[in-house]
C-alpha cells in the first residue's frame, strides 16, 4: 500500500495537510533550508488539535551541512527529549563527518535520546543524499536501527533519482523503510512510485505563495489513495 507523507511548515500547512489526508506529516520549519526544527509550542498545541495523527518531527539546529558540533548534538538530544514528552511520533535527522559519510557514533548519540524506541520512529533524513555511497550508509543505518530514511536517490530530486531509488528499494526495502522525496508533484509521482517505495514524501508547495497549495495536495492524496492494494 501506498502513502503520503507531507512536509509542513507551519501549523497551518499541517492542518491542511492532515484534513486533507496525508498519512503522515514531518513537521519542520523554514521551507528555504529545506527544514530546521520546528517550533515546540506550535507543535504542542498542534498535536492538542489532531491527538490521533502520525506527525513526525524535524530535529536540525540550523541550516547548511550536516555536520555538528558536540554542543549541537546535545541540543539535538535535548530537542528530541522535549518533542517526545510533547507527544512525537517520530523524528528526523541525520548527522555526517566532514567527508559525508555516517556519523555513527553521533547518530547513536541521538537514537539513544529516543526513550521510547519500540513507539518512536526515527527517520534519517536527505543528508543521505549527500554520502560518497549510499550502499555503504544504508547498511550502517540498519545496523544503527533507523527505521527509515528519507531520499532523492542521491539526485537532486526523487524523479532524476529514481533508477538509484530502485535499486535503494529492492536491495534494503525489506530491512529500512525508503521514503522517496525531492520535487515530488502530482505531474510526476507516476515515476516516483515506479520505484516500488511505499512511502512518497511531498510538500505540495507553492513558491509563490510560501505555503502548502491545496490543489495540489488534493491531487496527490487523491492519487497515492488510488494506489491502495498495490506493492
Amino acid at each position: 500500500m501506498k502513502k503520503l507523507e507531507v512536509a509542513c511548515f507551519s501549523p497551518e500547512d499541517a492542518k491542511l495537510a492532515l484534513e486533507s489526508g496525508a498519512d503522515r506529516i514531518e513537521f519542520c520549519a523554514d521551507y528555504a533550508s529545506g527544514g530546521v526544527t520546528p517550533d515546540l509550542d506550535e507543535f504542542i498545541l498542534l498535536r492538542s488539535q489532531f491527538p490521533d495523527a502520525k506527525i513526525h518531527v524535524m530535529i536540525r539546529p540550523r541550516d547548511g551541512d550536516f555536520v555538528y558540533s558536540a554542543y549541537k548534538i546535545d541540543l539535538m538530544s535535548s530537542q528530541i527529549q522535549d518533542f517526545e514528552s510533547a507527544g512525537a511520533d517520530g523524528f528526523v535527522f541525520g548527522v555526517l563527518h566532514a567527508d559525508n559519510t555516517v556519523n555513527v557514533e553521533s547518530c547513536r548519540e541521538l537514537l539513544s535520546a529516543i526513550k521510547n524506541r519500540k513507539e518512536r520512529e526515527a527517520v534519517f533524513h536527505r543528508a543521505i543524499d549527500v554520502v560518497p555511497n549510499q550502499e555503504e550508509a544504508f547498511q550502517q543505518l540498519i545496523e544503527l536501527g533507523f527505521d527509515g530514511v528519507l531520499s532523492s536517490g542521491g539526485a537532486k530530486n526523487a524523479v532524476d533519482g529514481s533508477e538509484q531509488l530502485t535499486k535503494l528499494q529492492n536491495t534494503f526495502g525489506q530491512q529500512i523503510e525508503i521514503i522517496a522525496g525531492g520535487g515530488v508533484r502530482a505531474n510526476n509521482l507516476d515515476a516516483v512510485l515506479a520505484t516500488g517505495v511505499e512511502w512518497i514524501h511531498s510538500a505540495a508547495w507553492d513558491a509563490d505563495e510560501q505555503k502548502i497549495r491545496l490543489e495540489e495536495m488534493k491531487r496527490l492524496v487523491g492519487m497515492v489513495k488510488s494506489m491502495v492494494g498495490s506493492k
